[in-house]
């Protein structure tokens, strides 16, 4: 028998979605291979420790505006409610610093798939990440109305 977890994700939402295809991007140079990826990720968690629950805010950026060395820029915000029982409580923390975010990166990855889909161009697939080395978590601040 399989147990539900502790930490659970209640209510998912994509809070913001910017997207646009590089027109300085040099197809023909990366013609034969793959154009570089250049991803940056960070996570923004608003922690309710009187009632056990955060807001964890995923943001991630595919490449820069007008960047030529690749075909597509990208910056996604997506947005998850964690709630956490006494069970797992000494490992909150944790979990809403690698196990939310994580989650959250299985929203965004389909969303710039499909995006490059159909823009007409070969369909992006970003990589799985290993999200517990280092921590991605720039601002953590108390609960607050993220509305």
């Amino acid at each position: 028998m399989v147990n539900k977890s502790g930490f659970q994700i209640k209510a998912v939402r994509l809070k913001s979605l910017e997207y646009g295809l590089n027109d300085e991007y040099d197809e023909a140079k990366y013609e034969s291979k793959e154009p570089p990826l250049k991803l940056s990720i960070e996570a923004e968690i608003a922690k309710n420790e009187d009632e056990s629950n955060a807001f964890v805010i995923l943001r991630v950026n595919v490449s820069k505006k007008k960047d030529k060395n690749f075909p597509i820029w990208a910056r996604v915000e997506y947005q998850g409610l964690c709630i956490w029982d006494e069970s797992i409580k000494d490992r909150a923390d944790q979990m809403l610093q690698v196990t939310a975010p994580a989650h959250l990166l299985a929203y965004v990855r389909p969303i710039i798939t499909q995006l490059t889909a159909l823009s007409s161009i070969p369909p992006i697939v970003l990589p799985l990440l290993d999200l517990t080395k280092g921590s991605i978590v720039k601002k953590a601040e108390r609960a607050r109305n993220t509305d």
